[in-house]
């Protein structure tokens, strides 16, 4: 699927997931650094490529954070600025697909996007060093391990993709993730 976007054009190409989940991630993953955000039937699991490597909270806190496995993944999505790598389970098999901006192709219809910063709600553990892990708590007793790049606050950033419809009204058709960054809407 293609559609139309402000100085580029919206991009899905479905992918054939295979394998080792980890190694897998690392080897069709198209960028450079990544965060990963995963469901999984066991918790929420945060991670980050970088240099090649995927790491998960689990390596660090072995024990205290469950493991990134394929049997347990409901739906997953590694981001960057440059695109997004989905995947959601269908019966007992994972689905994937790419998202990227691309040139556009002929006849498409004009959209346009909107960049949203949103909270990571909970507060990180004293210590937390940028390039590792850290545990947030919710104030219902929630913890997740979140790879910090920046210093706290840490948000979550969006991109929402906008159509026109007939009647000339913008409906939001689709959104990614781009990053988590200590930035948030001041940037």
């Amino acid at each position: 699927m293609t559609a139309g976007l402000n100085g580029g054009w919206l991009r899905v190409e479905p992918l054939a997931s295979a394998g080792d989940l980890r190694s897998w991630l690392t080897r069709v993953w198209p960028f450079g650094a990544a965060w990963l955000l995963a469901r999984a039937d066991d918790g929420v699991i945060w991670g980050m490529i970088a240099n090649g490597e995927l790491r998960v909270g689990g390596d660090e806190r072995p024990g205290e954070v469950r493991p990134l496995r394929r049997e347990t993944v409901q739906d997953l999505k590694v981001f960057s600025p440059e695109g997004e790598l989905r995947l959601w389970r269908r019966d007992a098999e994972l689905r994937a697909a790419l998202v990227t901006t691309a040139d556009a192709p002929p006849g498409q219809h004009f959209v346009t996007a909107e960049d949203r910063s949103f909270p990571l709600l909970g507060s990180p553990d004293n210590g937390q060093q940028p390039g590792s892990f850290s545990r947030y708590r919710g104030g219902a007793g929630q913890q997740h391990f979140v790879p910090v790049f920046d210093l706290p606050p840490l948000w979550l950033d969006a991109r929402f993709y906008y159509a026109a419809t007939d009647s000339g009204v913008l409906r939001m058709f689709e959104y990614r993730l781009l990053s988590l960054s200590g930035q948030g809407d001041q940037r």
